[in-house]
């Protein structure tokens, strides 16, 4: 477990969060069971990555990694210390008392069956660990980018308001940082949907993973090919750098079309803006002309070939995939684009922050902002309601969340206050519930908060009326 060192406490932060919506998560998620066999490939898998990394190291690092490499086991002889070929063969392990598999500790294939147990008292409480595990058709989930020192994880967090329960429902362990989320589904039909979460971060690669599945140990998918990337950045004379299959540096933002369900765009650190084909595995599109980096990227609700994107060099960019050289852009001088979102209640428009805390709102006929608003010191959140009522939130360094109206050529405060998680660093509204938006910070005991809007008297006063109009659920 890792300690805080000379009284600096280890960081704890969220720094992404994608909600699902409510009836796509399986009633009963499925438990991977890993066998002896899988172990094998995993182990497999592990040192062959981590032999690409060490070759691609300097050529000092190399040397000493050569030598590290002279007394490392191979992998056949971690499997016969281990026993994993041995490992389903518990009644001869057991009776010889030679193997240290796994199959060892087991005296009973259902603990039911071990009289030293009160069975009756653990069937109680494996009925309870089901009914923990079951998701209601009124359930969201909530997946979080959850950092804590050095172990990063998705936790996938059960949210029903009804029942007021709210609670970290399975996790999976990352090996990188995450920094952005988006949900997707595999399948091609409304009949096939299969409930993942794409997530990229410190690392070149994007990983999918299946959130109907507990105790899973890989990724249903990885775009992106980590060794071939290392392999070309190590070519330090060359003057440009062969993206064909995938980002050199950390992934930053990433958006899953919707209505062209095999495309997912994301964008990065080194500048480089990708659509990637979710049926093959490779890059569909590459995308030129960014000078910085990508930091946010949102496709447009109605129409699949528009790709609005954001990044570090003051440019918002509308993206037509159709003709990747018809690109509209708008520079906000000095700023750096944090978030930029399609206004779904009104499609030609689009809303911005920065980090000099401002909130434009643009056109995309129009050259000039609509208006713009400094809201605080620096906005890092912005979230719009998605029930079309107006609602828009802002959330930044000053860990204070602001609701505005954004229904009028004017925008208007609605309510402000202070959350309590650190610096705001992400926002979302639930998908189902137009007034309840979850946040994430980095304050070390509470970074995720989750917030039901209508608390505030203000905020029901000023668009409830709209709620009852369009036939939602107050």
């Amino acid at each position: 477990m890792e300690t805080e060192k000379e009284g600096v406490p280890r960081p704890q932060f969220i720094s992404c969060i994608k909600w699902v919506r409510r009836g796509i998560p399986k009633e009963n998620p499925d438990k991977v069971e890993l066998t002896a066999n899988e172990l094998k490939r995993i182990i497999d898998k592990t040192k062959g990555d981590l032999e690409a990394v060490e070759d691609n190291e300097d050529e000092e690092v190399d040397e000493a990694s050569e030598r590290m490499e002279e007394d490392e086991e191979s992998v056949d002889d971690i499997v016969k210390k281990y026993g994993l070929d041995d490992y389903d063969n518990e009644d001869e392990a057991g009776a010889s008392g030679s193997g240290i598999g796994f199959g060892n500790l087991v005296c009973f294939a259902s603990s039911k069956d071990d009289p030293l147990l009160d069975t009756a008292s653990q069937y109680s409480d494996d009925i309870e660990d089901e009914e923990d595990v079951r998701v209601r058709p009124s359930d969201n989930f909530l997946v979080t980018g959850h950092v804590d020192g050095d172990c990063s994880s998705l936790d996938i967090y059960v949210y029903n308001p009804e029942e007021g329960s709210e609670y970290v429902h399975h996790d999976i362990t990352l090996g990188f940082t995450p920094l952005a989320l988006d949900w997707l589904s595999l399948g091609q039909s409304e009949d096939s949907v299969r409930n993942a979460v794409a997530v990229g971060g410190m690392s070149e690669e994007i990983q999918i993973w299946d959130l109907d599945v507990m105790n899973a140990i890989e990724p249903v998918l990885t775009l992106g090919d980590v060794k071939q990337g290392q392999r070309t950045k190590k070519k330090k004379k060359a003057k440009k750098m062969t993206r064909c299959s995938g980002h050199m540096e950390p992934v930053l933002s990433l958006a899953w079309n919707s209505i062209l369900k095999t495309a997912l765009a994301s964008g990065s650190v080194d500048n480089s803006l990708f659509v990637w084909d979710l049926e093959t595995g490779q890059p569909a599109i590459g995308i030129p002309d960014f000078a910085d980096k990508i930091q946010t990227l949102h496709w447009h609700p109605e129409e699949s070939q528009l790709l609005l994107t954001g990044s570090c060099d003051g440019y918002v960019k509308v993206v037509d995939g159709r003709d990747i050289d018809s690109v509209r852009s708008w520079e906000f001088y000095g700023e750096e684009v944090e978030r930029a979102i399609w206004n779904h209640s009104s499609t030609h428009q689009f809303f911005v922050c920065t980090d000099k805390g401002k909130v434009h709102s643009c056109d995309v006929r129009q050259k000039k902002p609509l208006w713009s608003l400094a809201c605080m010191e620096s906005t890092s959140g912005l979230a719009l309601s998605p029930a079309g009522i107006g609602c828009l939130a802002v959330g930044g360094k000053d860990g204070i969340l602001k609701v505005l109206d954004v229904s009028s050529t004017s925008p208007t405060l609605v309510q402000e206050t202070q959350v309590k998680i650190g610096t705001i660093l992400c926002l979302e509204f639930c998908p189902d519930d137009p007034l309840t938006i979850a946040a994430g910070g980095d304050n070390r005991c509470h970074p995720l908060r989750i917030l039901d809007l209508r608390s505030f008297p203000q905020v029901e006063e000023r668009f409830s009326s709209r709620i009852s109009s369009a036939g939602l659920a107050l």
